[in-house]
Parts: structure tokens; sequence; C-alpha cells
């Protein structure tokens, strides 16, 4: 039996502790349909912790947070990984890229034919993405990295979309009268308002860039999302808990003051040529008015 057959094995008594534990209602998804993309995400983990340059931030298993609250659709997590010097080296130049950082993988199992796969975005498509040029260290470093991270991964199960470009940057940006902290503060606030959302995770990329000696103006990131609407959006187009979902939020400072930034998610599936269900629209409507109605002021 190959490394990656017995850790299949070994994810069958994980899936059901997970399960135990975010006491998810996945009658229509049986535990057994788990393994695999528990297994992919489970030998993606332990690559990390054999790289020495890479540490794990955070798992976000979007299918059973979704059960969990009634909306059970197949498979799907993501697993958020850093690799600092390159994040701080890539800030240094564009700081908005931290709307795509840290690094990220996501496995998940098709809702069409439930075939297992690992995704993740080419460097080539954050160039596009941000109009931007990375050097040939920047490219060898991102590549390095999920290499590293995919190793003993099947190439069956590695797939790859089918464009890297997008017609629109796909982010929206809005002005802050306020100081970066307030900014940060009344920006925590609003996303808190929503009593359906959970704060995944908070990310300091100048505390992160500082350590690594680079240099970068106040920048700092928001995870979040609502499991249930958020599981609607996915039910057909799981690749959104790459990039979409959960959502981020950036605020940051330059010498042209305080910003906000977040995705626009329906650009985001027109890139990834998936659905735009009306539950995603509504997550976008949501987003747009919550924060054009907190920055846009007169």
């Amino acid at each position: 039996m190959d490394t990656f057959s017995k850790k299949i094995k070994s994810s069958t008594l994980l899936g059901c502790l997970i399960i135990a534990i975010v006491g998810c209602d996945s009658s229509s998804i049986p535990p057994e349909r788990y393994q695999q993309s528990d297994a992919l995400i489970q030998t993606i983990s332990s690559n990390l912790k054999k790289a020495p340059y890479l540490t794990e931030e955070i798992k976000v298993d979007h299918s059973r947070l979704a059960s969990a609250k009634g909306q059970p659709f197949p498979p799907t997590q993501v697993i958020i990984f850093n690799n600092d010097n390159l994040e701080a080296k890539m800030l240094h130049q564009k700081q908005i890229l931290a709307l795509d950082m840290p690094l990220r993988i996501l496995a998940y199992e098709s809702s069409r034919d439930q075939k297992n796969s690992v995704v993740w975005n080419e460097i080539d498509y954050i160039e596009s993405r941000y109009n931007i040029n990375f050097s040939d260290e920047i490219v060898s470093q991102y590549n390095k990295s999920m290499k590293a991270a995919t190793e003993e991964i099947p190439a069956k199960f590695i797939t790859h979309f089918s464009t890297n470009t997008m017609k629109k940057s796909g982010i929206t940006t809005l002005n802050s009268r306020h100081s970066f902290d307030d900014t940060y503060q009344k920006s925590l606030a609003i996303i808190k308002s929503n009593s359906d959302v959970v704060i995944f995770d908070e990310i300091d990329f100048q505390a992160k860039a500082l350590s690594q000696d680079v240099s970068i103006g106040k920048t700092k990131l928001i995870l979040f999302g609502a499991p249930k609407p958020g599981g609607k959006s996915m039910a057909d187009a799981q690749t959104l808990g790459l990039d979409a979902l959960p959502q981020k939020y950036l605020v940051w400072q330059d010498g042209d003051g305080v910003h906000v930034s977040y995705n626009n998610l329906t650009e985001i599936a027109d890139r990834q040529n998936t659905k735009k269900s009306i539950a995603l629209r509504i997550i976008q409507y949501r987003l747009d008015s919550s924060f054009k109605k907190g920055f846009d002021e007169p």
C-alpha cells in the first residue's frame, strides 16, 4: 500500500472526530466521502511541517461548517499557509497583494462526478490580477513553496484553472477618513454586525514582514464568512472556497492614506468559470452595502 493510500485510511478516524467536534449533520454526505479530501489535506499539512520555510496558518473545512448549519455539500477544504519571507518580498512591491495572501490550496470533491482534486493559484494569476511582474527569485520561491506543499500528492488529483487572467482585478477599494487603527476596529464592527458571521483569522502582515527585515506599511487581513450562505454558494462551485470564501478583507495604509479592499466574489467566479448562484450574489450585495455605507462618507 502506498503512502497516500495509508493516509486515506488513517483520515477516516480524523473525519469522524471533526464531525463530532463541529456537530456536523452530514446525513447527505456519508463520512466515507470525506476520506480522500481529508487525506489530501493531511498530506499537505504534513508537508508544511517538513519544510522549514513554510508554516500552517489555518484550515477551513467549508463542507463540514456548512453541514453543521444545515447546508451540506460535497467535501471542500482549504489549507492556508505562510512563507513569511516570500510574502514580505511580494508585499514590499505592492501592499494590496495581501488580499491574495497567505498561500493556500483547496482540496475538494466535485459535485458533478465526485472526483477529488487539489487546486491552487499559479503565480501568473497574481501577476495578471495586480498588473505586476515578479523577479525570477520570487517566482522560483513561490513555485518551490507550492511544490513542497503538494509533495506526494499523486498527479491524478492535481487540477488547474482554465485561465490565469481576470478581465478585471475583481477588487473593490474604498478610502477611509479614519486612522488605520480606527478603520480596522470599525471594519471589525461592521463584519461582526452580521450575526451569522464567523471570523476565522486576523493576520498582521506588517509584523510578519518586519520579522524578515522588510519594511511595508500597516497591513492587516481579516478572514471571515457565514457558513450557511457560503455553503449555498459553493454547492455547485466548490473552487470558490479557494479565493472567494472565506471572504477576505484588507485594511492597509500607504503614502496616500488608509484604505480598505475586498474581493468581488462574482468576478472571481467568472475567472474560475464556475456558477454564480443567487446566494453568492446576495453575499456580494451584503459586502458592498455594508462596507460602502461604512466608508463612503459624505
